[in-house]
């Protein structure tokens, strides 16, 4: 028995991200558009689990207060318990620098959640908030429930195009064997 692998395509990652964005390309107003916008990315840029984006720490992705090149996924909050860092997209980029703006009242919190529950809040948000989110959202978008996992396949499919095998297990930490 195998496991068909669901992946969304490009017309229904066009449809997700479409709302977001203004007219001029620039990200919607307000911290739900960013904080929800970023969720989506980390698992469609960057191949992240749920578990791991809902508890990503603001010193996971930022070095004195800019946003890295990469975000470092700590082996405490790894599945695998492997530490890994995963290069992050132009976009994303732009989306967790435009959120950081949201952290201006909590300056020196490096441990404070990226994806809280609210803007002036340390609660970070559950794995079952960003399903039901990802689920009435992508039925309204795309006639579709999409899954999170689903954003993660569709991350390691569109890296097979370009990368052997063992470097998308290394991105996705999912081989056997601790990277060398």
């Amino acid at each position: 028995m195998s496991k068909q692998i669901h992946t969304i395509t490009a017309s229904e990652e066009a449809a997700l991200l479409k709302d977001f964005y203004q007219a001029n390309g620039d990200i919607a107003f307000g911290y739900r558009h960013h904080r929800n916008l970023t969720c989506l990315l980390l698992m469609l840029d960057a191949g992240l689990r749920v578990g791991e984006v809902c508890k990503l720490q603001r010193s996971d992705i930022c070095f004195n207060g800019l946003v890295a090149e990469g975000v470092k996924v700590r082996a405490l909050i790894s599945k695998n318990k492997q530490e890994r860092s995963v290069p992050l997209s132009g976009r994303l980029r732009v989306c967790l620098t435009g959120l950081t703006e949201y952290w201006q009242h909590s300056q020196g919190n490096e441990s404070w959640p990226v994806i809280a529950t609210h803007q002036y809040d340390s609660a970070q948000i559950t794995t079952r908030q960003v399903q039901r989110w990802l689920k009435d959202f992508s039925l309204q978008q795309t006639g579709r429930a999409v899954n999170p996992h689903s954003l993660r396949h569709t991350f390691a499919t569109k890296l097979m195009r370009v990368l052997n095998i063992r470097g998308v297990q290394e991105l996705l930490a999912i081989s056997g064997s601790p990277p060398q």
